[in-house]
């Protein structure tokens, strides 16, 4: 086993990972990234994210997918894992953990001062993964978000 930071030549590996990913929480159709995407943003002048993956016997079978962001509160800027998927063969060894701990260890060398995520509330296993890790579950907020189209109608309004 083996955790790195990808490279632009993982880009097809994580698309893959990102559909399974989809996959799993029910939202197949969902995914409309591209490998063009994912090096525009990862590995272009647009780099937004960044990604770990985990390989066994070389092929990436795991990733993390994560950016930082700024708390106006702390004043200090946050690791937030926007996704993290193994595949379902190498689940239960431990490789889980092992991604959460080189998170933290990147979050900590940024001086971050969090590392957040989002979980569904039906992922009972990563949910008590996270709390292991003593991950605090906030229940007083509720996601939100404004999508496309509904961004172009707010304009519109003005």
């Amino acid at each position: 086993m083996k955790i790195r930071t990808a490279t632009k030549e993982d880009s097809a590996d994580i698309l893959k990972l990102i559909k399974e990913l989809a996959s799993f929480e029910k939202e197949v159709d969902a995914v409309n990234c591209t490998v063009e995407d994912i090096n525009r943003f990862s590995f272009g002048d647009e780099k937004l994210i960044s990604s770990l993956v985990l390989e066994v016997e070389q092929k990436v079978v795991a990733m993390a997918v994560y950016f930082f962001s700024w708390s106006t509160w702390t004043g200090k800027k946050s690791l937030y894992l926007e996704d993290l998927y193994i595949q379902k063969s190498h689940r239960k060894k431990g490789y889980a953990t092992k991604l959460i701990q080189e998170l933290a260890s990147i979050a900590l060398s940024k001086d971050c001062q969090r590392l957040d995520l989002m979980v569904l509330e039906w992922n009972v296993n990563a949910i008590e993964l996270y709390k292991k890790h003593s991950f605090k579950l906030k229940t007083d907020w509720i996601p939100c978000r404004l999508e496309r189209q509904d961004m172009q109608k707010l304009i519109q309004k003005a």
